[in-house]
């Protein structure tokens, strides 16, 4: 009998788990970085500065100023956007086609056709600099 109740209680914590990874996961990201202080990268470099500035003219709006989401977009400083997952090319795409809504309930993206690739890769730079300096990847 105490074998089944261990097997009992081990399960009811596994289900509690999932259930916590899976409310976490349906917060649209917006308390992802909330109990942290975001962290700016140094922009001293030329491409990471003009990334901030331009990401801050165009993304902003609905990705929030330092890519902490908002009700109109998803946050870039969320695991689920490292290059591992979403490479490089599928932001350049993401710009260029639009995207279907798959991973947040936030609608479609639509395209950015008035955004350069000049652009795209200043803003994918700034981005990724403050993935690395936030330890998302």
């Amino acid at each position: 009998m105490r074998r089944e109740h261990v097997a009992f209680v081990l399960l009811v914590l596994v289900i509690a788990a999932i259930a916590m990874f899976l409310v976490r996961q349906r917060d649209n990201g917006q308390v992802i970085m909330a109990a942290a202080r975001i962290v700016e990268p140094d922009t001293d470099s030329a491409i990471i500065g003009t990334g901030q500035r331009v990401y801050r003219e165009i993304c902003a709006e609905c990705h929030g100023q330092q890519a902490e989401g908002t009700d109109r977009g998803p946050p870039f400083l969320h695991p689920i956007y490292r290059p591992d997952h979403h490479s490089d090319g599928a932001f350049f795409l993401a710009v260029r086609n639009g995207v279907r809504a798959h991973h947040w309930p936030f609608g479609d993206m639509p395209a950015q056709p008035n955004v350069s690739e000049v652009d795209v890769a200043a803003i994918l730079a700034y981005v990724r600099a403050l993935q690395r300096t936030n330890d998302i990847y």
